[in-house]
């Protein structure tokens, strides 16, 4: 019994213990990751099995380092992915992943789960809530802008005059330049580099560094057009450039600059457009360092031809900003020149540029924190680029995992690595966008010693610079497929491919989220300032009327009071009904589908797709295929049977085999054809039930519109009774003034509403059309009728509750604007009765309608912000 006993206790600590290991099996075995690239956030959930719910992840855990916090999330995946394997993964089991975030974001994380060993520890589920990607959302908030916000604030008077540069700052964001800023140490070989993207020698490279200017580089339109812009003793110089030589713009007024430059330029006959802009560049700074007056203009535009490369396939354009070494001597003030150059843009692309041996430099512990600091740029994005990159010695074969650690953990990476380290040999990728043909000897000789060693696969000393990128590896394995596919040998084992991809997926994918963010930021501007504006213009109004109320009888207070306290109350109850008539057309227009109804004209639609595909016949048909193959086989077999022979058998095989294959033949054709006849009926029906969605869209429309503007034309006439009741039961005026007023009362106009419900419905808050791209379709092509009709009838729903609403706001604030007005008309009318008192009534009436309007002015801005923020907010699929 004893032993028994022992048995059942292990037994059941044994079972106890397996339901404690299990409970924080589950409990650590699943996380969630909440993104949020708009407001540059990341949070962590973890699952309780205790109470069936997601709490945040908590405690000293890593994933709650500012980092994997703050960053942006492709860039972070898989350290963030690799500390979640080694905080949650449980012995023969795979940690679930749940992502809840944008499209793209999942896309990067999905990739990293398939390489590796990920695959098989990892559980990847995505969560039905999510994210529109900012390059979806984002050209749907420029015509917000564009075509409602831009016209209304242009009508808001002193509100447009406060915020004027903001709205042409917001301008300036919203437009499609990407601005590239090249940072770094002088001898980096910014120049060369820069030369490399642009695709030919334009700035001119020196054994110092000449200046401290930025040089802001514009693709030129055409190929056989360039210019370079500056100012000189504050006045504008532009010298323009193509085949035919070089000539200075019209308005440019000849100066000391002017003549040297025309004076030096001149003697190159027959030169090179590009050649000719390096030139003048070398002129300009060579110019500044001998004179040093200080008049030439720290910033100079340039504008040239982007030759070769990716940046034809970008719709946008690109702006390359080249800033004076960080650690030149000439250079004191680069953080103030960086951002007036800057001005205007924002979503900047920080490249910092170093050389292999200096990635432990210690010089530029404050641009660190400039960069940081500069709004225009959004430094979660900062490219490393290692340039030189062929002459550091680097291991052949790419880096250990080890010596990647301690590369990231040297001083340059360790404050700017986010989206990669990458390697490049600037003057091989310019020759091989040049064909190897240099004005430099410097680089000439260069591109000669190393171009066989970047393009000849059977060298000894053969280069893929590619190979050392440091990046995220979901992302490296895509830039080193792209590398090793493309023929251009120079361009992509110089490195300089990877980098302008890399750019361009900054420009078509991940730009537009800090655009997204800054038009929200501005339009809440707009509203405060608005608001701001609203409440003094009430403050200066009730000053004036508490001043004019003093002046006036007793009686006529009173009276005035009475007016104004029936316009408030009447409004209040006149809401409330219309509250309730509203929603009784909310009901009116809603006219759900249901399950019953669609089944049958599924099966009405299919019946047609199948006379017309004669299914009956192919059926028939098959059948009778069938049967004949069964004949043929009971012959077969007697005759086999009756004669003995092997010969008979052999027949009878073949013949059955033959026979399988023609009805095998015949079925496969029939579900081919079955299938054909379920998609046709799932498009038609797809279509029938658009169709349907919009004339129910329409219908829903035009019932809540007409009868609104109905129930607001009955108010109209039972406001003007309650003034009409007010007015003749007063004993203030006399008889004439009482009947004056009971006549203009009574003539005062009718309501005019602002807009009709197509003007009110505007299309980004409703989208007219029946989406259906969520639906699940089965295996054989039908419809999954179920889930149709809810999905049909909640679109339908929120939509008209939506109209509804809309609807309701604009149909009141019309009612109040002439609620109002018929007041102040009434009031004005009494204070006129004592001249003396009828300007500063007239004032109040003005101030009351610069009021209203612009309180409708907000209501529309306050929309368009919900608008926006809406299509930055999370959604549930359905």
């Amino acid at each position: 019994m004893g032993l028994c006993r022992e048995l059942l206790t292990a037994v059941s600590l044994f079972v106890r213990a397996e339901n404690i290991w299990i409970e924080e099996r589950d409990t650590m075995g699943k996380i969630k990751i909440i993104s949020n690239p708009y407001q540059k956030r990341i949070a962590y959930q973890s699952w309780d099995d205790c109470n069936m719910d997601w709490k945040a992840v908590g405690g000293s855990s890593d994933l709650l380092k500012e980092k994997y916090v703050t960053g942006f999330f492709p860039f972070q995946v898989k350290e963030i992915v690799d500390i979640i394997i080694r905080d949650y993964e449980i012995p023969n089991e795979k940690v679930n992943i749940v992502f809840q975030g944008t499209e793209d974001e999942f896309k990067e994380l999905r990739e990293l789960c398939k390489v590796g060993g990920y695959a098989d520890v990892i559980a990847l589920e995505k969560s039905d809530i999510f994210l529109e990607n900012a390059r979806d959302i984002f050209p749907d908030i420029n015509e917000v802008f564009d075509e409602n916000l831009r016209p209304l604030i242009m009508q808001t008077g002193n509100v447009y005059e406060k915020i004027k540069r903001e709205l042409e700052k917001y301008t300036d964001v919203s437009n499609d330049v990407i601005p590239i800023c090249v940072l770094g140490n002088y001898s980096s070989g910014k120049s060369t580099f820069i030369n490399s993207l642009i695709g030919s020698e334009i700035l001119p490279s020196g054994a110092e560094p000449l200046t401290a200017k930025i040089y802001k580089i514009k693709q030129s339109l055409y190929e056989d057009r360039a210019s370079v812009i500056l100012k000189y003793d504050e006045k504008s110089m532009k010298l323009k450039f193509d085949d035919n030589g070089f000539r200075f713009s019209m308005a440019t007024n000849e100066n000391v600059l002017s003549k040297k430059l025309t004076e030096e330029l001149s003697v190159l006959k027959d030169t090179a457009m590009t050649l000719l802009v390096n030139k003048a560049l070398e002129i300009i700074n060579g110019f500044d360092t001998e004179i040093d007056d200080g008049k030439i203009s720290d910033t100079i535009e340039i504008e040239v031809p982007f030759v070769s490369g990716l940046w034809g396939e970008y719709k946008g354009q690109f702006v390359i900003f080249d800033t004076p070494g960080s650690n030149s001597a000439s250079n004191k003030s680069h953080s103030e020149l960086l951002r007036e150059a800057l001005r205007g843009f924002s979503n900047g692309l920080p490249l910092y540029l170093s050389e292999f041996d200096k990635l432990d430099s210690t010089d530029n512990e404050s641009l660190y924190r400039e960069i940081e600091k500069l709004k225009e740029l959004d430094d979660r994005f900062t490219m490393v680029i290692v340039n030189k990159a062929d002459a550091a010695g680097l291991e052949i074969g790419g880096f250990t995992k080890e010596k990647e650690a301690r590369i990231l953990g040297e001083t340059i990476p360790k404050h700017l690595y986010k989206s990669g380290i990458y390697f490049v040999s600037s003057v091989v990728g310019l020759g091989s966008k040049n064909g190897g043909e240099f004005f430099d000897d410097h680089y000439a000789e260069l591109f000669d010693e190393k171009k066989s060693k970047f393009s000849d696969k059977n060298s000894r000393f053969y280069k893929t610079l590619y190979q050392y990128n440091i990046m995220p590896e979901q992302m490296k394995k895509r830039a080193v497929s792209l590398a090793e596919g493309n023929d251009n040998l120079l361009w992509a084992n110089s490195g300089l491919l990877t980098i302008e991809r890399e750019i361009q997926i900054f420009a078509v994918k991940y730009s537009s989220y800090n655009k997204c963010q800054q038009a929200k930021l501005f339009l809440d501007k707009i509203i405060r300032t608005t608001t701001n504006e609203i409440e003094q213009t009430k403050r200066e109004r009730e000053e004036l009327k508490k001043r004019l109320h003093e002046k006036l009888k007793i009686d006529e207070k009173e009276l005035i009071d009475k007016i104004e306290a029936a316009s408030v109350s009447s409004q209040s109850d006149y809401e409330h009904s219309y509250q309730e008539y509203m929603l009784s057309l909310d009901g009116k227009a809603n006219k759900e589908f249901t399950e019953e109804l669609l089944k049958k004209q599924e099966a009405e639609i299919e019946k047609n797709k199948q006379a017309d595909n004669n299914l009956e016949d192919r059926k028939t048909d098959a059948d009778h295929c069938v049967h004949k193959m069964w004949d043929n086989f009971s012959s077969g077999v007697k005759n086999v049977i009756s004669k003995h022979s092997m010969d008979e058998l052999k027949k009878l095989g073949k013949g059955v085999v033959e026979d399988i294959g023609k009805v095998a033949d015949k079925y496969e054709e029939l579900n081919d054809i079955k299938k054909k006849i379920d998609k046709a009926t799932a498009d038609d029906l797809l279509n029938d039930v658009t169709k349907e969605f919009n004339m129910r869209f329409d219908t829903a429309q035009a019932l809540l519109d007409e009868g609104s503007r109905h129930f607001w034309g009955e108010r109209t006439g039972m406001f003007k009774e309650l003034l009409i009741g007010i007015v003749s039961g007063t004993s203030v005026l006399d008889v004439d003034k009482r009947e004056e007023l009971e006549k203009i009362i009574i003539a005062y106009g009718d309501i005019v509403f602002e807009h009709h419900a197509e003007e009110i419905l505007w299309k980004h808050n409703f989208k007219k059309g029946f989406r259906i791209g969520g639906f699940e379709i089965i295996k054989s092509d039908k419809l999954n009728i179920d889930k149709l009709v809810k999905v049909y009838n909640n679109e339908l729903l929120t939509n008209i509750t939506a109209i509804r609403k809309t609807i309701e706001t604009s149909h009141t604030d019309s009612f109040v604007k002439w609620k109002e007005n018929l007041a102040d008309v009434v009031t004005s009318k009494i204070v006129e009765y004592s001249p003396l008192l009828h300007s500063q009534a007239q004032i109040i009436y003005e101030e009351t309608e610069r009021i209203i309007e612009l309180e409708e002015k907000e209501r529309q801005l306050a929309s368009y912000y919900e608008t926006i923020s809406k299509m930055m907010d999370w959604k549930k699929q359905l």
